[in-house]
């Protein structure tokens, strides 16, 4: 067994003092393209390396690192999609690693993007790779290369594919985020599906003792703040089979449940701005986690929309991811007036400063 929790503080603490410390709750999602890179990126990455693997590679740290530098003073955390890093296979991964480290080192919460799901040796190896330890010839053990905060997961396996997660995630103080109600169009080919959960299935709160149709999704949701719960546990345990097993003296209860300060644990959910309606019901069901909000932005929804996650009364509780608009924002006119093309992270800046902005406002003027 693995205990669930130690002194440092957990990963949905460390983020609530971010946030707060930060005054933005702003996440900025540098899922980089080669075709749309400013022209002196991808130029003096070609004049190192030439039209080859390195190059390409070169050109994504190149621009990670600045789109970084020039988010930093306005978002709280980056978003780092993996799938535009393994395109380039190991040469894209190591920029993977190393924008990472270097989004860690100014101060930013890095978030791994990377949607894993699986089962337990080959879940425990995602969670080791990402937020764990590895084990090396000599047996000595060192953190993962990727090292980052937090990642995304797909909980289509159930909980035998997200507590190997869960149990990494609060041993080494990093957090997960649960695919619920994603921002796609497509999303409801499933996720609005209606389901018959079982008596033992664990319940989406405000609804009868007898078990009656949820859609998908408000199940996920309800799977999610258990999975957060257990996380929750002071000196409680999880064995492999996902049993919870509260400490001594703990009385079962959660950590900082009740307490005001900080309700906020490892375990959080992905729900889309671009169906308010239903972050607003995520919010709901999840009161006392933290919530990733993709679809602002590029995607259509709006900060109004996408501050419908933030806990009743305060800044707390949302996430929300722009990508797109903000890392590109170099090939918008209104960005780039008076700029000439070398300065294109100032763009990056203001279009960062503007979003920060303008979620304040809408999260401000939604609690007035």
């Amino acid at each position: 067994m693995v205990k669930l929790n130690s002194s440092e503080l957990n990963f949905g603490e460390r983020l609530a003092a971010a946030v707060t410390r930060k005054g933005s709750f702003l996440v900025v999602g540098i899922d980089p393209r080669l075709d749309r890179l400013p022209s002196p990126v991808l130029d003096a990455s070609r004049r190192l390396y030439g039209h080859w693997w390195e190059g390409a590679a070169n050109a994504l740290l190149r621009f990670g690192r600045g789109v970084v530098e020039a988010v930093a003073p306005f978002a709280v955390a980056v978003k780092l999609q993996i799938a535009f890093y393994e395109m380039y296979g190991w040469w894209g991964l190591e920029a993977y690693s190393q924008i990472a480290a270097y989004a860690r080192e100014l101060g930013l919460m890095v978030i791994g993007d990377v949607k894993r799901g699986d089962i337990a040796s080959t879940a425990e190896a995602y969670a080791a790779a990402h937020l764990g330890e590895v084990v090396l010839p000599g047996g000595e053990k060192t953190a993962g290369l990727f090292n980052v905060d937090a990642i995304t997961i797909n909980p289509y396996l159930g909980s035998d594919g997200v507590l190997p997660f869960v149990r990494q995630a609060v041993q080494h103080g990093r957090g997960v985020f649960v695919l619920v109600r994603t921002s796609n169009p497509s999303a409801g080919e499933l996720q609005d599906l209606t389901v018959q959960p079982p008596d033992s299935a664990a319940r989406p709160p405000g609804l009868p003792a007898r078990p009656r149709a949820v859609r998908l999704w408000e199940q996920v949701a309800a799977l999610v703040r258990q999975w957060g719960e257990l996380a929750g546990t002071p000196g409680g345990e999880v064995d492999d089979a996902g049993v919870r097993r509260a400490g001594a003296g703990t009385g079962g209860q959660a950590l900082n449940r009740g307490s005001g300060e900080q309700p906020f644990g490892p375990v959080g959910a992905v729900v889309g701005a671009t169906y308010p309606e239903d972050l607003a019901r995520a919010r709901e069901l999840l009161p006392n986690q933290w919530i990733l909000v993709p679809g602002y932005g590029t995607q259509g929804a709006t900060a109004r929309d996408a501050v419908q996650a933030c806990c009743p009364g305060t800044r707390l509780g949302a996430l929300v991811n722009a990508g797109r608009s903000i890392i590109y924002a170099f090939s918008e006119p209104r960005w780039m007036e008076g700029r000439k093309p070398s300065q294109w992270a100032k763009a990056v800046a203001a279009a960062a400063r503007h979003a920060r902005d303008e979620l304040l406002a809408a999260a401000d003027t939604r609690h007035a």
